[in-house]
């Protein structure tokens, strides 16, 4: 994307993506996904036309 628009990236650092993120990762780490995580990223991302309505009774939490 930088590229595209002609900047120069010397230092990219994701710290979230899809409602995971790094925040209580120490650097050098990492932690594996959790089942719910892994199922809801294959949802959203990889075939979203299996997609579901969000239930909104359900809270987004963060694990760290």
């Amino acid at each position: 994307m930088a590229e595209a628009t002609g900047m120069d990236v010397n230092k990219l650092k994701r710290v979230s993506f899809a409602g995971i993120t790094i925040e209580k990762l120490r650097i050098g780490t990492y932690r594996e996904l959790t089942d719910r995580e892994l199922s809801r990223l294959k949802r959203d991302y990889v075939n979203p036309s299996k997609r579901k309505a969000p239930n909104p009774a359900e809270k987004v939490r963060s694990k760290g």
